[in-house]
């Protein structure tokens, strides 16, 4: 039977990563509560700390930064409040006139190969003045009583040499209509007794033969 083998011994920490107790609070801040503002040295901003380690007090810093530090909701807010100045877009660096077709229609017709600018914001700011004048003017004919009426259409060479043929055939029309009204020609025609003995009469005379 081999003898048996010790198991190595277990490898040594050093004393550097040995985990180390929490470092105790500095004498000024030991059994304090409460905060105080200081400012870093080569800031001009102040900062507020705890001057304990109070639960409540490091509940209610936590909440205070929670409040002030800078994500998208509490820029946001700040934003819709005026606090803070919503950023500025760089000022453009294109001095080249502005397209007079993408300024009246939103677009060109040239596309990119235009020598002229195409400024989406002229084109809103224009069509939002066009149609604001428009507005205007319709509140103005408004109160003055009533919109302008429309001037009749005029007529064409055409419609004035058409005029006299026109009325000539709408007269033939009427009087025909009078005529087959008068001779009761629209009306559903009577056959009389006499002319169907007649004609009865006739057929047997036709057999016989």
């Amino acid at each position: 039977m081999p003898p048996a083998t010790a198991s190595p011994p277990p490898p040594r920490v050093p004393a550097s990563a040995a985990p180390k107790p929490d470092a105790p609070l500095p004498p000024t801040y030991v059994n304090k509560t409460g905060f105080k503002a200081v400012v870093p040295p080569g800031l001009k901003k102040s900062f507020v700390i705890c001057l304990g380690d109070d639960p409540e007090d490091i509940k209610k810093w936590r909440e205070e930064r929670r409040k002030k530090w800078p994500s998208r909701a509490n820029v946001a807010e700040k934003l819709k409040a005026g606090i803070v100045p919503s950023p500025s877009k760089p000022a453009s660096t294109d001095n080249r006139r502005t397209c007079n077709y993408f300024l009246k229609n939103g677009k060109c017709s040239k596309g990119d190969s235009c020598t002229f600018k195409h400024d989406e914001e002229a084109h809103n700011e224009y069509k939002r003045v066009g149609e604001k004048r428009i507005k205007d003017r319709a509140d103005q004919l408004e109160s003055f009583g009533s919109l302008p009426k429309k001037k009749a259409r005029k007529e064409g060479i055409l419609d004035k040499l058409l005029e006299a043929e026109e009325k000539d055939e709408e007269a033939t029309t009427l009087a025909i209509i009078r005529y087959l009204v008068g001779v009761d020609f629209l009306q559903p025609q009577s056959i009389s007794k006499s002319s169907n003995t007649d004609n009865t009469a006739n057929n047997e005379k036709d057999e016989h033969v």
